[in-house]
């Protein structure tokens, strides 16, 4: 069987949905790991594990009482340093951004956390998001986990 971080969205949902597995147990799974692989690939350039803990707990508790929160229920999910996560910051890569925060979720963000996903980190981008591999100034290169 495949280990937790391996499964897919759908499969990640519908254990959770079903009581198989609590989206504290999945989120630790994922955070796991990201502590495992991350300082190799630099994936993942702001570790938010402390508000995603926290929801997670939250939406084990919900569950309990009125079902799931929604189609992603608990499912972890990471979002670019190029899209907004209100009171984050969203540089794209660039050190001109290094300190803009975002003031409100962008739509792709608030369609995610409508539907239950966690968000368990920021991932890096190329600058400007302009190039097809990932390298910047400000948080460097991200490594390929395959070669």
């Amino acid at each position: 069987m495949a280990e937790i971080w391996q499964w897919n969205t759908s499969t990640t949902a519908e254990r959770i949905r079903s009581g198989d597995i609590s989206a504290r147990e999945v989120a630790d799974a994922h955070l796991a790991r990201l502590d495992e692989v991350n300082p190799l690939l630099n994936a993942v350039t702001n570790d938010v594990r402390e508000s995603a803990i926290a929801r997670e707990a939250e939406l084990d508790e919900s569950f309990s009482a009125s079902g799931p929160a929604g189609a992603l229920h608990g499912v972890p999910v990471t979002i670019k340093e190029n899209i907004d996560v209100e009171g984050q910051v969203t540089p794209n890569g660039m050190l001109a951004n290094a300190e803009v925060v975002a003031p409100a979720d962008s739509p792709l963000v608030s369609h995610f956390k409508n539907a239950g996903a966690v968000i368990i980190g920021r991932t890096n981008t190329p600058e400007m998001s302009y190039r097809w591999h990932t390298d910047n100034p400000l948080r460097g290169q991200t490594h390929n986990p395959w070669s």
